[in-house]
């Protein structure tokens, strides 16, 4: 009865139920301070806790675990400092307060006065470390520990994973001693961080049981990785489909295709506001600011992820004035809100005033202000700025590395990260890629051989270092040494071996295929032979985007193939929701030309959305020297000159056309 008072936030009756005729009855007060902590309530824990007469250790260690949860970190320290008795729990409770204020040394300082150390401590500080991209402090502690229980697996598991070496979690996977569905699960989710479906699939397959986690992470395994049609099939064979699957399987379609996600979200039995707000984020993604802005005025309750994606929408669209009225039209601002039409904000001294009149600020708006200077080129104002941050923590220097390498400054960047009394793998990735940027091959190579924290960017880093300089042997063997490879590093050298001519063998060879990684076949072979990986790609459940559709457009010109040509321009937004950009409407034009059509092609250059450029005028002016179709050429001609493409050989053109006509 207290419990329920409690999590309706009834005090008055919890007070009026719950204090005993023998005030010593501190079991009774104990339960309603569980109670208020479990339901978040702090106010009503303190107002509890401070009516009870005779506190025991677990009404301490209830406050204290209370303020540790709803992260109030300096209450949790006074707490524990005036305790009058102290348990493993307290110790374990301060310990877990300290990880999760990101105050790595003040959790190793309670660790090492901890009076006995029980598996839970030691758990607490590896994941602490892991959490906070202190993977070899977290690896270290692991191998000390004295006393290895599932946990412990499972959470050197997650660092690993966090770590990006999912090669050396599998290697601890096997060597567990006994699994439960959590390692199962950890596995599962490693495998959904890299990328690599066929991993995943064949641990899914192999595990003893599964539960909602375990569905969930299989289902975004495939979503992530764009596989549609994979996606489908494990979301139909899911035992119940919960809203969240749904909503995960909702997400995914709308970043492949929007017509569909709408078919999608109309099936939905129930939505919830998340449901909305996938939707409506996905039009405000995609700078749809008109059905953004219908389906937030449809949604039958609103929060303020909602106005954030409304408000997003009319910002990424560069419509600042209704963005700043949206904003002004907010119930309520949270600092995401703020931050969102800071980022939106081109003037700079409206930003900077904007970001002065903040009632808070947060590590986003600090760095969109670095940004912001570092894109203009003013490093020195974006000093200022990072001088100005109340604490300056690793992606604070991350961001001023990063604006240095990108302004060509090596020497301040190097400077910036030497100061640092900390470094994760994220910042030293960032300081290798200024050496990449600013060409100082051996550099790169020598700080890569004396990083600590490789992960799988940092040699894919130096992968791409290596291929683009044409340092090739290197490479290579760059390529053998990774423990691990992901799908970008796969790409990097199936573009490698398409220069050289043996795309095809290597692509064969590849486990895992995306987008990219088709694309580049379909750029690489050319001609009819182009068709085939677009077609395997589309089976595979890939849809293409604008870069493979100009390739397949392309051979299309190059073959003569007029239907197969108009059949996949008309497709690019019937099919998959593609605007054709110029280029598209070039290669129709030149397909239509070459072919004799010179009447449609001469119609279609007048009914595209935009003015023709120099190489829709040229290309129908070649198809009309094909053709012989002389009057049709010298408009050609004209529109070539208008638009002050001067290029003589257009002339010659003409010229030679019409004498070839009266020849």
């Amino acid at each position: 009865m207290s419990t329920n008072y409690a999590q309706n936030g009834h005090l008055e009756k919890i007070e009026c139920v719950c204090v005993p005729a023998n005030p010593e009855d501190t079991i009774s007060w104990n339960k309603v301070l569980a109670a208020y902590s479990r339901n978040g309530n702090i106010r009503g824990a303190e107002i509890c806790f401070n009516s009870i007469p005779y506190k025991s250790i677990v009404s301490w260690n209830t406050m204290l675990s209370a303020y540790a949860q709803e992260r109030h970190f300096l209450k949790s320290k006074h707490l524990f400092d005036v305790m009058p008795d102290r348990n493993e729990v307290s110790w374990n409770a301060m310990l877990a307060a300290y990880a999760e204020s990101g105050d790595l040394n003040g959790a190793k300082d309670i660790f090492d006065k901890m009076p006995f150390w029980s598996v839970v401590s030691w758990n607490s500080l590896i994941s602490a470390y892991s959490q906070n991209d202190q993977f070899s402090e977290a690896k270290s502690l692991f191998d000390k520990l004295p006393d290895l229980s599932v946990v412990s697996y499972n959470t050197m598991i997650s660092a690993y994973c966090r770590n990006c070496d999912v090669e050396s979690a599998k290697i601890l996977f096997e060597q567990m001693p006994q699994k439960n569905l959590a390692s199962w699960n950890s596995m599962l989710a490693a495998y959904f961080q890299l990328g690599d479906i066929p991993a995943a699939s064949e641990t899914f397959d192999a595990m003893p049981e599964r539960n909602l986690v375990s569905w969930i992470t299989i289902l975004q395994v495939y979503t992530r990785a764009g596989h549609l049609s994979g996606a489908k099939q494990v979301f139909d064979s899911m035992p119940h489909s919960t809203v969240l699957a749904w909503n995960i399987l909702l997400q995914a379609y709308c970043e492949a295709h929007e017509s569909r996600a709408v078919l999608l979200f109309r099936q939905i039995p129930q939505w919830d506001l998340r449901s909305w707000n996938i939707l409506l984020a996905e039009y405000a993604r995609k700078g749809h600011i008109y059905q953004a802005q219908e389906v937030f005025d449809s949604m039958p309750e609103r929060d303020i992820v909602s106005w954030a994606a409304l408000l997003h929408a009319y910002s990424h669209a560069n419509e600042i004035d209704t963005a700043k009225r949206v904003f002004h039209s907010m119930p309520q601002h949270d600092i995401v809100s703020w931050t969102t039409l800071l980022a939106a904000l081109n003037e700079k001294q409206a930003e900077i005033t904007f970001f002065e009149n903040m009632p808070e600020w947060n590590l986003i708006s600090w760095n969109i202000m670095l940004a912001s200077y570092a894109r203009s080129g003013n490093v020195i104002k974006a000093k200022t700025m990072f001088d100005r941050m109340p604490s300056q923590s690793l992606v604070a220097c991350t961001s001023m590395v990063t604006a240095y390498s990108q302004n060509g400054d090596l020497e301040m960047a190097k400077s910036t990260y030497d100061k640092m009394p900390i470094r994760n793998a994220k910042v030293s990735n960032a300081l290798l890629h200024a050496f990449v940027r600013s060409g100082c091959i051996e550099e790169g190579m020598a700080m890569f051989k004396s990083m600590v924290d490789v992960n799988l960017v940092s040699w894919t880093i130096v992968l791409e270092m290596l291929v683009g300089s044409g340092n090739l042997l290197e490479a290579h063997g760059i390529w053998e040494d990774m423990p691990e490879k992901g799908m970008f590093a796969w790409n990097i050298m199936l573009k490698r071996y398409a220069q050289a001519g043996l795309a095809s063998q290597f692509f064969e060879k590849m486990p895992m295929k995306d987008l990219v990684s088709w694309t580049t076949m379909v750029v690489t072979l050319g001609g009819k032979r182009s068709l085939e990986p677009f077609r395997r790609m589309e089976q595979e459940g890939l849809e293409p985007d604008t870069t493979s559709l100009l390739s397949v457009l392309g051979a299309c010109s190059h073959e003569g193939m007029l239907e197969q040509g108009c059949c996949f321009f008309r497709s690019m937004e019937s099919d998959y929701g593609i605007t054709p950009r110029q280029e598209h409407y070039c290669c129709l034009i030149d397909i239509l030309g070459k072919s004799g059509h010179t009447e449609r092609a001469e119609a279609l250059i007048q009914a595209m959305p935009w003015l023709a450029d120099g190489a829709s005028w040229g290309a129908f002016l070649g198809a009309c020297r094909l053709h012989s179709r002389v009057t049709q050429g010298i408009r050609a001609a004209r529109g070539l000159h208008e638009v002050d493409y001067d290029d003589p050989a257009s002339h010659l053109l003409v010229m030679d056309m019409i004498l070839h006509s009266k020849n």
